[in-house]
């Protein structure tokens, strides 16, 4: 009885402690979908996770949360719990879990996720390069160098917010969350403190000063973000986030409308802010730039018309000093993404940040190339301006001619959640050093070559009177240096692991005395006579067995290094390129020059449909469908072009003389092709790769009716035609 009465109360405490956790479950929910709906994620992240057990709406919305507080792992835990069901926001949870995922720099499953989104969505041409981003080829361009650039973290970041960096007087001023008012606001959009526009100046030693506000008075009570100061104006265009007065709790507005202000800079102070006439409280307008003569500017709006989350506007200042209607940049560079920070270079560059286009991950920085008002090239400006995290706000100084800037990221080994680094060129990073191994003379006119790590070359070029051959290249894929002089033999260095000094590194290579010779030339379009790139070049001996092979550089030039003598008196050359007949070429081994150089120049042909290949035709004795052995030596050329070109496709044309009727004329064609067929076959050219026409009569080479023995002695021929290749 007293177990009986035990149970029963314990059954009635468990009912009610359940029925007080699901009436917690039920406000907790409430609280966190309204903070979701207001974008308050950080708050909303509180009650979703006091929740016991979440729905799969409840669970994206967390993973979202996760997602624009940049809690990239949270995210990923969270989307992995609901990439595999079939719901209507599958899409959304593949992509957004595809993107966290290379943040996070594991490529591989980014790769995968968008694969399976592009499954259902084959169209989606953005995601198509987001997929394209995640394999390796296209991560290995990203990752290069191309701009011979190197970056520096500032001393003035703080553990808070610090970027969109603006040149201004002698310093920069910037977008800040470290905490200068007096009244600290919180933003619960992503837990930091409402942005501050700040300002730090170099002393003479090029030290930064102290941030301070940039003005104290003007701006302080704003949350603040990008500004552009235009020069030509003295006219300081900044972004204001705007509350709509719509109060939501009594402590937090919802804070997510975007204003451009303006204040002009006199006499070292800011005047009082003006409204900018293009804003619109059905849109949002922010982060400006405007061109050197401050008649064009460009900005970021969620208006009606845009292509997604923010795009990239233009507006033109009129004759009467008012500005334009704004258009739409375009779909080159605006996307269903977002596209933000905008900056305007030498009026023909605009430098700006996106989430969709090919990258590493999150914003990356990109260089739009505009010509009359026209974008006409979009390229991802890959390391150092870019990681897997988010990369933004470019900013470089028009006054100076070098290529030295600011922008900034959060990626990691940063200080704060935010920060600001400076990148400037750095010339000739790379210095190589050949020398004489004994003498430790330097060697002039040596031959260097620099190769990546996938044995790609990077650059070429001779070493000057001391030795030196110094240029600039991406360091963290250069891992191979080649040098090569008349009379030493060559060397190759690795430099994976030679120590990479800030800004670039020291090559000495030593050379050893010894004879050389080498083969050399240029692969040439035998119409153009243009030199031909990344043409295939195999070295055989006189038996066509496989020696070497290399290919043509940019400029169309190769080389094989032998030693002290070459391989074979008797060399061959087959040499191919995209587009163009292979062919081989002979060459004499012992035609060496006093520098020790055997120089082969090989012109190829454009493969062109309908053309007649360039061999002699063969012949016929009269009223025969024999081969002649002249003939035969003629086809076994046609049998080597073929070899060389396997997708070649050709047509065997026969022809007739005018003795004979017609229909024996036509039957005489087709025994005369049908031994070339038997010919190339018993060589080993499949039937379906020669296509046979009988003519007869019909096409003579020599147009003669009282024709001389010669006369039809050209008209009885088999001619080759290229079909297909």
């Amino acid at each position: 009885m007293k177990f009986t009465i035990v149970l029963i109360l314990l059954l009635q405490l468990l009912s009610q402690t359940i029925v007080f956790a699901q009436s917690h479950d039920t406000k907790f929910m409430k609280k966190a979908n309204e903070y979701f709906e207001r974008s308050d994620y950080i708050l909303a992240i509180d009650y979703f996770e006091k929740v016991n057990k979440l729905d799969i709406i409840s669970e994206y919305k967390l993973a979202y949360s996760y997602q624009h507080t940049l809690q990239y792992l949270e995210a990923v835990r969270v989307y992995e719990k609901l990439v595999n069901f079939n719901w209507e926001l599958s899409d959304e949870v593949l992509l957004n879990y595809g993107l966290m995922l290379k943040s996070l720099e594991q490529y591989n499953k980014a790769g995968k996720a968008f694969q399976r989104y592009l499954f259902k969505n084959p169209r989606d041409h953005e995601v198509r390069d987001l997929y394209l981003s995640c394999q390796s080829n296209q991560l290995r361009k990203l990752k290069r160098n191309r701009f011979n650039v190197i970056v520096e973290g500032l001393s003035f970041n703080s553990e808070q917010k610090d970027f969109s960096p603006l040149i201004f007087d002698s310093g920069i001023a910037f977008c800040s969350s470290r905490p200068l008012r007096k009244k600290l606001t919180v933003h619960n959009r992503d837990g930091y403190s409402f942005i501050n526009l700040v300002k730090v100046d170099k002393s003479k030693l090029g030290a930064y000063t102290d941030v301070q506000l940039l003005d104290k008075d003007i701006f302080s009570n704003h949350h603040v973000g990008p500004s552009y100061f235009d020069k030509s104006s003295n006219m300081l265009y900044v972004t204001i986030n705007v509350d709509k007065n719509e109060v939501i709790d009594g402590e937090n507005f919802d804070i997510h409308h975007l204003e451009i202000r303006t204040a002009k800079y006199k006499d070292g102070q800011f005047q009082k802010m003006s409204d900018f006439e293009l804003n619109n409280k059905e849109f949002s307008v922010g982060h400006p730039t405007l061109t050197k003569d401050g008649n064009t500017i460009y900005f970021i709006s969620d208006m009606s018309d845009g292509k997604g989350g923010t795009d990239i506007y233009v507006s033109h200042r009129n004759l009467s000093g008012g500005w334009d209607p704004p258009y739409n940049i375009g779909e080159m560079i605006n996307t269903s993404g977002n596209e933000v920070f905008p900056f305007i270079y030498n009026d023909s560059t605009l430098f700006f940040s996106s989430d969709r286009h090919i990258g590493l991950g999150g914003l990356d920085i990109y260089k739009a190339n505009i010509r009359n008002n026209r974008v006409v090239s979009v390229e991802n400006m890959g390391y150092p301006f870019n990681s897997s995290k988010d990369d933004f706000g470019l900013a470089i100084d028009h006054d100076i001619e070098e290529f030295n800037g600011y922008f900034s990221s959060n990626r990691d080994g940063g200080t704060g959640a935010d920060d600001i680094y400076r990148f400037r060129e750095v010339p000739d990073n790379i210095s190589v050093l050949v020398v004489d191994s004994l003498t430790k003379e330097p060697l002039p006119n040596s031959s260097v070559i620099l190769f990546d790590c996938a044995k790609e070359e990077i650059s070429n070029g001779v070493t000057d009177d001391k030795g030196f051959y110094a240029t600039s290249i991406d360091l963290h894929d250069f891992c191979q240096v080649e040098a090569m002089q008349m009379g030493y033999i060559p060397k190759i260095i690795n430099t994976e692991y030679l120590e990479k000094e800030f800004g670039g590194m020291y090559v000495i290579i030593d050379l050893v005395k010894g004879n050389q010779i080498r083969m050399e030339g240029d692969i040439i379009d035998e119409n153009t006579k243009e030199k031909i790139p990344n043409a295939t070049i195999a070295l055989q001996d006189s038996k066509y067995i496989h020696l070497n092979k290399t290919s043509s550089n940019q400029f169309g030039h190769y080389q094989f290094i032998f030693g002290d003598k070459a391989p074979d008196q008797t060399l061959n050359l087959n040499v191919s390129a995209s587009g163009y007949l292979a062919k081989d070429a002979s060459v004499n081994a012992n035609n060496v020059s006093l520098d020790g150089v055997i120089r082969r120049d090989v012109y190829l042909k454009r493969m062109i449909k309908n053309d007649l290949l360039e061999i002699e035709n063969i012949y016929y004795p009269f009223d025969k469908a024999y081969l002649t052995p002249e003939a035969k030596v003629i086809l076994n050329d046609l049998h080597r072009i073929m070899v060389n070109n396997p997708s070649l496709i050709v047509e065997l044309g026969s022809h007739c003389d005018i003795r004979g009727s017609d229909d024996y004329n036509i039957d005489l064609s087709r025994r005369r092709a049908e031994s070339v067929i038997s010919y190339l076959n018993a060589k080993g050219i499949k039937t379906r790769r020669l296509v046979y026409q009988f003519y007869g009569e019909k096409v003579n080479a020599v147009d003669c009716i009282s024709c001389t023995e010669s006369q039809h002695q050209l008209n009885r021929r088999t001619e080759f035609k290229i079909l297909d290749y």
